[in-house]
């Protein structure tokens, strides 16, 4: 089955495909910089439901915390919520900074409203070194 690549022109390409993960009959596809557009798997039509912005979404100057958005895994579901939390590798190095590592677990609620889809990250997971292992 071939998709349709929905994002945004960036600096002049289209942001590549990283992430993919599956609930119930829905194909959720991240693309780098943290855009996510929604599939129907039953229909299998090429053309997305909807795409949209992470709340993670970043494309900013410095690339380090660019959203690379390559892992996405659908966990637990809120009471009255359509979709699961989405957990997203967000961020685009291995370096540190204040916070811990600049890639980070966001974790994200995909909301659907009359065929709009949207996103907003609800937590933020960082990992602190701490001197355990070198980064």
């Amino acid at each position: 089955m071939e998709f349709e690549n929905p994002t945004e022109s960036i600096c002049g390409k289209r942001q590549s495909v990283q992430g993919f993960s599956v609930y119930e009959k829905y194909g959720v596809v991240l693309f780098h910089t943290g855009i996510a557009a929604v599939y129907d798997l039953e229909t299998k039509k090429s053309a997305p439901l909807g795409a949209f912005r992470l709340g993670s979404y970043d494309a900013g100057c410095d690339k380090r915390y660019v959203n690379h958005a390559n892992d996405c895994v659908f966990g637990q579901k809120i009471e009255g919520e359509r979709f699961p939390l989405l957990y997203v590798t967000a961020g685009n190095s291995g370096e540190t900074d204040e916070k811990g590592f600049i890639s980070y677990c966001a974790v994200e609620q995909i909301y659907e409203k009359n065929g709009e889809f949207s996103a907003k990250t609800v937590q933020r997971i960082y990992y602190k070194n701490d001197g355990i292992e070198s980064t």
